[in-house]
């Protein structure tokens, strides 16, 4: 008897007589059970078929939601595609008005989670600033404002440079609220 989902790893056995001509019922391990009565041969073929359609009922089941599941992680994936477009498109849009409005150069890198702009200073250098999706409203409301500000300091010969602390630094000097009161107090 086999089950149409196949759940079992081993789903075979034989009715037999040992070698004391007793009925046994032996498991494909070499582990049998004697039959005591014919009816148990029947019973166990009833309780069997109950249990597979169980097992192929339950596996149909989790077949199914296994299935919505996948459909419904499918449809978020899509829509999350869609919002990344839409803010994409967005952001675009912005650079593009900004540029129009100003006349600057600019291209655009597209990665997975931001946008980087490139605007042109002079023939030789250049404004990189990444805009991750996930900020841009805030950064495209300050965009106009922080590319001229440092417009303004390139043509005033200033030029601004960020770069992520490394472990062989100065110290730095800072001033807390705590040493400005406590100096204020002597």
């Amino acid at each position: 008897m086999r089950s149409p989902s196949e759940h079992y790893d081993y789903p075979e056995f034989t009715v037999r007589f040992n070698d004391q001509d007793e009925l046994i019922i032996e498991k494909w391990s070499g582990l049998n059970s004697k039959v005591y009565e014919l009816e148990q041969i029947y019973t166990l073929f009833d309780k069997m078929t109950l249990e597979l359609k169980r097992l192929d009922a339950n596996y149909l089941k989790n077949r199914t939601t296994r299935a919505s599941d996948q459909v419904k992680r499918q449809n978020d994936q899509i829509k999350r595609k869609k919002i990344k477009a839409l803010k994409h498109k967005a952001i675009i849009a912005k650079i593009h008005q900004i540029a129009q409005e100003e006349h600057l150069a600019f291209y655009v890198i597209e990665y997975v989670t931001k946008i980087k702009l490139a605007i042109s200073l002079d023939d030789s250098e250049k404004l990189e600033i990444d805009i991750p999706y996930r900020q841009f409203q805030e950064i495209l409301q300050n965009l106009r404002v922080m590319i001229k500000t440092v417009k303004e300091f390139y043509d005033l010969g200033i030029t601004l440079k960020m770069q992520r602390h490394t472990y062989r630094q100065p110290d730095w000097i800072s001033y807390e609220e705590e040493s400005i009161t406590g100096v204020n107090n002597l």
